[in-house]
């Protein structure tokens, strides 16, 4: 009788997890996450300045054809890119913090959840795509 106790007492122990190895997972899990909220506010931070920049370039191409000394038809180029990069950029992050993320969820042997960081990195991504897109059709409706 007394062995079967030892023997269910080891087999409960070889089948939990390490403490240690918990809370390496988690403080990996929680540097995953800060480093992409940094990858969403970079993306978000150039897609701003990629509007501000079309809006300031915007005045100077209207002011330089007004004068006649225009070499662009169009001003649009530095938001599209910038926006475009940017949301490119965080499509990229976003996949490498989906596989990671699933990684360290295999590691922890659990059900790998969807994080609200990952909603928040998607939502910039359809933000940068639709100002993406936005951009472009004001472009070919300028006249």
């Amino acid at each position: 009788m007394v062995e079967t106790n030892e023997q269910q007492i080891r087999i409960l122990a070889e089948q939990e997890i390490d403490p240690r190895l918990e809370l390496a997972v988690f403080t990996t899990q929680l540097a995953l996450d800060r480093t992409q909220l940094s990858w969403v506010r970079t993306a978000f931070t150039f897609m701003s300045a990629g509007l501000a920049l079309d809006k300031g370039a915007e005045a100077m191409h209207r002011a330089s054809v007004l004068a006649g000394t225009n070499w662009v038809r169009s001003s649009h180029a530095i938001a599209v890119v910038l926006t475009s990069a940017a949301t490119v950029s965080l499509l990229l992050a976003t996949y490498a913090y989906c596989r990671e993320a699933h990684r360290l969820g295999q590691l922890k042997n659990t059900t790998v959840w969807v994080p609200p960081v990952l909603f928040l990195s998607l939502l910039v991504i359809c933000l940068g795509g639709t100002l993406s897109t936005l951009l472009l059709i004001w472009h070919r409706l300028e006249p």
